[in-house]
C-alpha cells in the first residue's frame, strides 16, 4: 500500500481538528467550567413586573447578588437568586421588589432580619408585606381619579337637577338676610357706638388737659414733706417723732436686760438650766437622729452593656442606698432593647388555597425596674426581690484587693418571651480601677440557646460625698 503523502496527512489532521471543534460547539455548549459559588435562594412574589434576568439582588442598597432564574409557581413568581460567597441572610429577612428612582430598573431589595441566626442554602425568604411597585401605585392613583369623578356625578345628580338648584339658591337668600340684619343692628345703635367713641375722646382730652394740673399737685405735695407740714410730714421733720422713737429703742433695751436677768418667762426659758437641760436633750436627739440620717449613704451608678449576638446595647442606671456598711437597697432603671417580644401568625391565601402559617416576632425596647435587698456577709453578698420586671436572685464574691467582682444572677422564671422557654441567668465579671470608673464582661441568657450571647461594657459611679464635691466645686466657678 501506497503511503499517503504529507500535504494529505496535514490535510486529514485539519479535516479531524475541524470535526472536533464542531462537535463541541453543537454538543458541549451548556457545559460549565467554572464552579458557581454562593448560596442559592428563591422567593415567592405576587407580581415581579419589569424585573429580568441577572437583575441585581441588594442589602441596604449594596449588591450582593443577582437574579438567576424565573418561574410560575402556583399562581406566583418563584425567582431564584445566587448570594456572593461570604455573605450571610439574617433569619427572619424579607425580600421586596423596588424600582431605582421612579422609571429605573428592578432590582430585589433584602430587609434583613434581627437572627440570631442566618437562613441556610436553598432557604426561602418571604416576601415583605405592604410593599408597592411603581405598578400598583399607578393602579391606586387610577382608584383615586375613579372615586374623584364617582364624587364629581354625585355632586352634578345633586346639585343639577331643579332640587339642587332651589338648595343653592335658599343657601344664597339665608346669606343674604344674615347680612342685611347686620346692617339693621348696626342702624339701630348707630348712636350708641357714636356716643362710646365721643366718651374715649372726651377721656383722652380730659387727660390732655388735667395733666399738667395734677403734676403740679404732686410738687405741692412733695414740698409739704419737706416743710414738715401735715401727719406725714412731721413723722418726717418733727423732733418729737425722734423723741418718740428713742423712748420705743429704751423699752427695747429694758426687754432686753430683763432678759439677760432671767425675768419672766422668756427669760426663765433662757436663764433656768432646767429649762437649758431639757431643750439640750431635745437637741442631742434632734442631733442623734441627724447624725443617723447623714451616716446613710448614696450612691449612683451607670453602665452599659454591649451585646454581641443582638448587636445593639443595654443600659443601667441605678441608685445605691447604704444605711450599713454590710446592707444596701438597690434602685435600678434598665433600658432592654429586648423588652417587649410578640408573637404574630399570619396566613395568606393564594388561589383559594391557605398557604402555610407565617411566623414573625416583633420586639420593642422597653424601660424595666429593679428594686433589690442587698446583704453582704464577709467577702459575699446575696441579693434578692424585683429584677427586670420579674423576681429574681443574684449573688456577688467580692476580691478587693485588685477590685475583681463576680456576679451570678436568675430571674424571669415564667417569661412570655416564646424564645425564652428556661430561667434568664447572668455572670457577670467586674474590674474596678481608678476611684470612679469599672470594665466588665460575661456572658447572659446561656440556658436560652437562642438568646445566649456574651457582653462587655463599663460604667462609673459617684456617692454622695464626690456629688457634693462637684456641685460645690460648680457653683465656685459661677
Amino acid at each position: 500500500m501506497k503511503a499517503l503523502s504529507l500535504e494529505a496527512r496535514v490535510g486529514a489532521v485539519v479535516l479531524a481538528t475541524l470535526a472536533l471543534l464542531l462537535y463541541a460547539t453543537f454538543n458541549l455548549k451548556d457545559w460549565g467550567f467554572q464552579r458557581v459559588e454562593g448560596e442559592r435562594m428563591y422567593s415567592l412574589f405576587d407580581s415581579v413586573a419589569g424585573l429580568d434576568k441577572n437583575a441585581p439582588v441588594k442589602m441596604a442598597g449594596v449588591p450582593i447578588g443577582k437574579v438567576e432564574e424565573m418561574g410560575l409557581h402556583d399562581s406566583q413568581a418563584k425567582v431564584f437568586y445566587r448570594i456572593q460567597p461570604g455573605v450571610k441572610i439574617p433569619d427572619g429577612s424579607y425580600a421586596s421588589v423596588k424600582a431605582s428612582g421612579l422609571l429605573g430598573d428592578k432590582y430585589v431589595e433584602i430587609i434583613p432580619g434581627k437572627g440570631p441566626g442566618f437562613l441556610p442554602n436553598d432557604a426561602r425568604i418571604p416576601q415583605q408585606e405592604g410593599t408597592s411597585d411603581l405598578d400598583a401605585l399607578i393602579n391606586r392613583f387610577g382608584a383615586v381619579a375613579d372615586d374623584v369623578k364617582a364624587v364629581t356625578a354625585s355632586l352634578r345628580a345633586a346639585l343639577g337637577s331643579a332640587e339642587g338648584e332651589q338648595s343653592l339658591k335658599d343657601i344664597v337668600a339665608h346669606f343674604r338676610a344674615m347680612a342685611a340684619n347686620l346692617d339693621l343692628i348696626v342702624a339701630e345703635n348707630r348712636e350708641a357706638i357714636k356716643g362710646t367713641i365721643a366718651n374715649a375722646e372726651e377721656l383722652t382730652e380730659s387727660l390732655r388737659e388735667e395733666g399738667p394740673r395734677l403734676v403740679a399737685t404732686l410738687n405741692r405735695i412733695a414740698d409739704r414733706l419737706e416743710r414738715g407740714d401735715g401727719t406725714l410730714g412731721k413723722l418726717l421733720a418733727d423732733d418729737a417723732v425722734y423723741a418718740k422713737l428713742d423712748s420705743a429703742l429704751a423699752n427695747i433695751n429694758a426687754v432686753t436686760k430683763d432678759l439677760e436677768e432671767g425675768k419672766g418667762t422668756l427669760g426663765k426659758l433662757i436663764k433656768d438650766d432646767e429649762t437649758y437641760q431639757k431643750l439640750n436633750g431635745a437637741l442631742t436627739g434632734l442631733s442623734g437622729t441627724l447624725n443617723k440620717i447623714e451616716q446613710i449613704r448614696l450612691t449612683l451608678d451607670a453602665r452599659n452593656e454591649y451585646q454581641f449576638a443582638e448587636g445593639d446595647n443595654k443600659g443601667y442606671f441605678g441608685l445605691h442606698i447604704t444605711p450599713r456598711e454590710n446592707k444596701s437597697y438597690i434602685v435600678e432603671v434598665v433600658d432592654d432593647p429586648r423588652g417587649k417580644v410578640h408573637k404574630t401568625s399570619t396566613t395568606l391565601t393564594v388561589g383559594g388555597v391557605p398557604q402555610p402559617p407565617i411566623e414573625e416576632l416583633k420586639i420593642e425596647r422597653k424601660i424595666k425596674f429593679s428594686v433589690e435587698y442587698f446583704r453582704r456577709f464577709g467577702d459575699l453578698g446575696l441579693r434578692g426581690g424585683l429584677m427586670e420586671n420579674s423576681f429574681g436572685v443574684g449573688a456577688d464574691y467580692f476580691l478587693d484587693t485588685p477590685g475583681l467582682q463576680f456576679s451570678l444572677d436568675f430571674w424571669d422564671f415564667s417569661s412570655d418571651d416564646p424564645l425564652t422557654k428556661n430561667v434568664h441567668a447572668k455572670a457577670t465579671a467586674r474590674l474596678r480601677f481608678l476611684k470612679y470608673l469599672y470594665v466588665q464582661g460575661g456572658y447572659d441568657n446561656p440556658f436560652n440557646r437562642q438568646l445566649d450571647t456574651g457582653f462587655i461594657g463599663g460604667g462609673l459611679t459617684f456617692d454622695d460625698d464626690d456629688l457634693k464635691y462637684l456641685i460645690g466645686s460648680g457653683m465656685l466657678r459661677r
